[in-house]
This record gives structure tokens, sequence and C-alpha cells, in this order.
């Protein structure tokens, strides 16, 4: 028997907030690396001993464990180092200039800590009711004596490479492994070494809950069936990706970015113009319509989309919103079409196969309120997300 949806979100919930609280943990004596690895269980342990790949010691109890962990960390701080990228770095950076210790506040996102726990770069604290980031003094005093011209020279590399690839993603959903690479490659002008871009992108993954990597490929991370978009995407062998220049991928690859096309406006303006929503608000409904155009939703799916988010006076004020959003629908790239909007497809790539404007009949049902959690809303389990990327996934 299925389980009632609102039941189910709060059994969503209640577990990311357990998950969360979990990641902070009372650590009386945070002088060493040591000691605070002594703090964490045997699988946390294991978790990082994994990551940095070192062997020969896995059957160690937890104790010998942490001790050999906190010889090992330091002598290998720069495998983790060399993986990252403007955000991370300059974190510890910031954490190096206040001297390994900062409170946690305003929140900080759950799955980034997390991320940042694993590999024992920072260990969340609870001291006397209060929370706290910390990064043990030897990390420290490893990070600035590797934080030099080669280091820096990397994390800008690194985050072009992690910035360009969301950004294709945001177009294209999901790409072969070759494909990302040979486009890389064209769009820095460089030679992209294979296992280092993977070690960069893999040290990446769970930090930013962006992208998903996967056997074939690397995929944007709300595709739920990746085979279906690629199979798609064959159905036009002749098709190349759709061009974006190197600084329409860059700008693409930010979090949270929304192409404003002049559809995108036009619809802004008439949500402002007949309800009562804040400019930021607007953006981020605009934000999940693209989404789920994108995402090869059908212009009836969008429809009822558009019928959680408001409610509409008379039929007239309904089809004028149905006419703007076709318009919407014509002009949003899609992943399917490796980017190109199906408006745009026949103008900017010689086919017999281009997509045809959609049209959309009078036939509608009635308009209903919401009744469940805003997906742009913080998600009520506490993680610093939007609730569509939490449990509203």
């Amino acid at each position: 028997m299925n389980k009632d949806p609102e039941n189910l979100l709060k059994e969503l919930i209640q577990h990311e907030v357990k998950r969360g609280n979990a990641i902070w943990k009372e650590i009386e004596d945070t002088s060493t690396l040591e000691k605070m690895l002594v703090a964490l269980t045997k699988a946390e342990l294991d978790g990082i001993r994994k990551l940095y790949e070192f062997s020969g010691i896995s059957s160690l109890n937890k104790t010998k464990l942490a001790h050999e962990l906190a010889q090992l960390i330091p002598a290998h701080f720069d495998q983790i180092l060399y993986k990252l990228d403007e955000e991370r770095y300059s974190f510890l950076k910031k954490l190096l200039k206040n001297g390994g210790s900062i409170p946690a506040t305003p929140p900080y996102e759950i799955d980034k800590l997390i991320s940042l726990k694993k590999y024992g770069l920072v260990f969340p604290i609870m001291e006397d009711g209060e929370r706290f980031i910390i990064m043990p003094a030897e990390l420290m005093d490893r990070f600035q004596e590797l934080d030099g011209t080669e280091l820096k020279a990397c994390i800008r590399r690194n985050t072009e490479w992690i910035t360009l690839t969301q950004g294709m993603l945001y177009y294209y959903g999901v790409m072969e492994h070759k494909d990302i690479i040979n486009s890389l490659r064209k769009l820095t002008g460089k030679e992209v070494e294979v296992d280092d871009y993977f070690e960069v992108l893999r040290a990446s993954e769970d930090y930013y809950g962006e992208i998903e990597m996967t056997y074939f490929g690397i995929k944007d991370l709300v595709i739920e069936d990746a085979d279906e978009v690629i199979k798609q995407q064959e159905m036009r062998p002749d098709l190349d990706y759709c061009p974006f220049t190197k600084q329409q991928l860059l700008k693409a690859g930010e979090p949270e970015y929304v192409e404003w096309t002049p559809a995108m406006k036009d619809v802004k303006q008439f949500i402002q113009n007949n309800y009562d929503v804040p400019s930021d608000e607007a953006d981020a409904i605009l934000g999940d319509f693209s989404d789920q155009i994108k995402s090869g939703g059908s212009l009836n799916d969008i429809i009822l989309f558009i019928q959680e988010e408001f409610e509409f006076p008379n039929a007239a004020a309904f089809q004028e919103m149905v006419d703007k959003a076709v318009k919407l629908y014509n002009t949003t790239p899609q992943w399917a079409l490796k980017g190109y909007s199906p408006a745009g497809l026949g103008k900017g790539q010689e086919t017999s196969e281009a997509a045809p404007d959609v049209t959309y009949g009078s036939n509608v049902v009635p308009f209903r309120a919401p009744d469940k959690t805003g997906r742009n809303e913080p998600c009520p389990c506490g993680s610093g997300k939007k609730y569509k990327k939490c449990c509203g996934k």
C-alpha cells in the first residue's frame, strides 16, 4: 500500500533534519587532527581512507586508524587541494584567516559541509550549544605550504572545468564522456587530461549537487531517465549540439542560473502585473517553468504546472497566460534537441527533422490553488536548499 504523500513528506523532512543534526559533534579537544578524527565513527574514518586511497590500514581498529590517518592526510593533502575550485579554496582561506575556526552562521548547506568533512578538510563541531566549523592546525600549516602560484593556477583551471560542464548540461541535459572532453578542449583551447578532469568532477559532484556522473557520461542531476534523453538526441544523428560561446556556458554554469529570453520576461511581466508576487519569487517560478520545458515536459504539463502556482479570475486571463506559455515553450532550449528550442531548431540547423512550433487548444481543466510547500521555498527540513532540490525531488 502506498504511503500518503503528506506522511511521506514528513518522513523525508525528519530524515533530513536528523541527517543535518548528525554532522555536528561535541568534541572536547580540537587541538590536533588526530583528536578530531578519534571523535568520528569507524565508518566515517573508513570513508576518508577510501577517498584518499590509503592501503594497508583497513583492518586497524578505530583508534589506530585515526592515528594513521592523522599522519597520512597532511602528507597527501595536495591530492585534495588540487581537485578544489574557487569556492572551496576561498572557504579554506577564510578558515585560515580566522585561525581555523568560524561560527556556522548563517547556516551552511548540509551537503557542502558533508562533502568537505568526508575528506577530513573541516570538522563541524558543537561547543557550548553553538555550532562551529574547524580546520585542524596540521592542515592549516600544510595549506600554507602548498598555497602558491601552481595551486592557484590549478584552482582556476578546475573552476573553469566545473562551471563549463555545468553550463553545458544546463543546455544539453546529458553528454557522453567523449563529447564533454572534446567540447572542453575546443572551449578552453587547451589539452584536457581525462583522468585529472574526472577526479576534479568527482570531488565536486556531491558538493554542488548539480550534476551526476554515470558510466556513459555526465547528466544534469534533475534528469530521472538519462537513457531516454540520449535516445531522443540520437533520433537526430545529423544534429550537432547547439553552439554556445564560452561566456554563455560559464554564465549558465553558475548556481540557479536562468536564461532570460524575451518570452521569459514577457511571462514575468504578466505575473507581476496581475499578482502580488515579489520579483525574486517570480524569477523562481519562471526558473521552474524553464526546468519543466528543458526536461521534455509537454505543453500540457507546463499548463498543469501553472495551475499549481496561480489562480485566474476568468477564462480570458487564463488564455492570455496560455498564449504566453506557448511562446515560452517554443523559445526555450530543450535537452532532447541538444540545446535548441523548437522555434530555433529550424533556423539554426539545416535538418529535415526540425521540430515544429507547438500550439495549445482551449480544453483545460479548472485552475486550483497549490496545497503544498512551494517548490522554490526553503525546504522545511532546514537543509538550506530549495524544496525542489531537497525533499521535493
